[in-house]
């Protein structure tokens, strides 16, 4: 991305998000970005800040582009809570006794 992302740019920054916010340092010139990703979402983290300079890799994303990628977070989020709760399940239930049935005499 050659110009500065600007709030409620959807982009790519090894995963995608929003930018809430731009922030520019009248001294030096240097600029920050602060994205909220779909990773901090479903983790219930807080929106990140990143120092463009060094954080080079952002590029401009669309909106299908992040449809997709909440898309599949949702489906890998649904699948690991389905296999952790089975595990769970396994790994804690207790153990079945098999106690011989008596026949009637």
């Amino acid at each position: 991305m050659t110009d500065l992302p600007q709030p409620g740019d959807i982009v790519k920054a090894g995963s995608f998000g929003v930018v809430l916010d731009v922030f520019q340092s009248a001294h030096t010139g240097k600029a920050i970005v602060k994205i909220l990703f779909v990773r901090n979402i479903i983790k219930g983290q807080p929106a990140e800040i990143h120092d463009v300079e060094t954080f080079s890799e952002i590029v401009q994303a669309t909106r299908a582009d992040l449809e997709r990628e909440i898309q599949a977070q949702k489906a890998y989020q649904d699948k690991r809570f389905t296999q952790e709760m089975f595990a769970a399940i396994e790994e804690n239930a207790p153990i079945p006794i098999h106690l011989p049935v008596s026949q009637p005499s």
